[in-house]
């Protein structure tokens, strides 16, 4: 008697648990490059974090986000992106505010972006972090790409 009471059958909280995950199909992304070392590095790890919070991680290389987003990705990506669940997008500097505000160890990052001017130099702090990304650690990646390539194209 007193499990009727609270347990119905049409009406549970396993049932009502998953129609709401039914009904929340819809979620939050942070997209990144997958064919970036530290990219990929820092995705795996702050994935529990932000899984937490009701975001999933996918590189911006895989198909169903070039369909989803086309002109908006590039080759190779310059910053990583939120696809939130509302549809908006968000990138750079944007993404990592959008993200701080979220996380309770983050959010001072969120109210100091709030101040004037400080968005504009976290924007510009973002560009050059993603412009020398593969820099990093002691060895630029991209310079000895290009010196391979320039010597591929000299050679006759």
């Amino acid at each position: 008697m007193l499990q009727s009471v609270f347990f119905w059958d049409e009406i549970s909280l396993v049932t009502e648990h998953t129609k709401l995950t039914e009904f929340q199909d819809r979620k939050s992304w942070l997209l990144y490059d997958g064919n970036c070392p530290i990219c990929r590095r820092l995705a795996e790890r702050f994935a529990t974090t932000l899984r937490r919070r009701g975001f999933d991680l996918a590189p911006l290389q895989s198909q169903w986000v070039h369909s989803r987003l086309g002109s908006l990705t590039c080759e190779p990506p310059d910053e990583m992106l939120i696809l939130s669940s509302t549809g908006n997008i968000l990138g750079g500097a944007d993404a990592v505010v959008f993200l701080a505000r979220r996380i309770w160890w983050a959010y001072p990052l969120y109210a100091i972006a709030r101040l004037p001017g400080v968005m504009w130099l976290l924007g510009h702090l973002y560009r050059w972090v993603a412009k020398n990304r593969d820099c990093f650690g002691g060895v630029c990646v991209r310079s000895q790409e290009q010196k391979i390539g320039d010597r591929k194209e000299s050679k006759p």
